[in-house]
């Protein structure tokens, strides 16, 4: 009988599992477990961190209120208080002067659309022109108006006020340029506003009136 033999082999044990020789060292590939592990947290996507729960420490000095984005917030005027509302009624009552003339206005509109109005041509006078909220995104605002009434023969400015600002400050805007006209003409000026231009002059003509009670037709 043929005896049988088995050869063994016996390897040396390794201290680390083996790499692959190259330039730079190359790990093996991650067993399936690890594999099934990566690919559930890119199914679900990780919960994000918010500010009120997993970092509470970052409250601390801010307010929740307080929107960071916003600028100028404080700088804004505050509304006018209530015993203010309702001023031109009372004034009406106790100044003579300040009569409500809406009926003549109403009045003359109809003359002029019915072409029964003739407009007197005052030389002796000069026109100011105060633009409103939107002349400077309109390059012909109230142009038609200006050279109507240019040639008219009428001396007629547009005035240079900014909408940005506050009524306050145009308002003063128009008292300088109403007097510096009044100064080099030698006339009275008429103003003639539009739309937030009608505020502004009159408040220049309430907040100066000493100034302009001369000057002012």
């Amino acid at each position: 009988m043929r005896r049988q033999t088995s050869l063994q082999l016996q390897l040396p044990a390794l201290s680390s599992p083996p790499m692959l020789l190259g330039k730079s060292e190359h790990r093996l590939p991650p067993t399936l477990p690890d594999l099934k592990q990566q690919h559930d947290k890119k199914l679900v996507p990780p919960e994000p961190e918010t500010l009120y729960t997993e970092n509470p420490a970052k409250l601390q000095g801010w307010d929740v209120d307080e929107d960071p984005d916003e600028e100028e917030e404080d700088s804004l005027a505050p509304l006018p208080q209530a015993e203010h509302i309702g001023w031109v009624e009372r004034e009406r009552k106790h100044n003579p002067r300040a009569l409500d003339r809406t009926d003549d206005f109403f009045a003359l509109l109809q003359e002029i659309r019915m072409g029964t109005h003739a407009l007197v041509r005052r030389w002796d006078l000069v026109y100011l022109l105060v633009p409103g909220f939107f002349h400077g995104k309109y390059p012909t605002y109230m142009e038609g108006t200006r050279k109507h009434l240019t040639s008219l023969g009428l001396h007629c400015k547009m005035a240079s006020v900014d909408s940005s600002r506050s009524v306050k400050e145009n308002a003063e805007a128009i008292a300088e340029m109403v007097e510096e006209l009044s100064v080099i003409t030698s006339k009275r000026v008429v103003l003639v506003g539009h739309s937030r231009g009608g505020c502004d002059a009159v408040a220049a003509v309430a907040r100066h009136s000493s100034r302009l009670r001369q000057r002012v037709a």
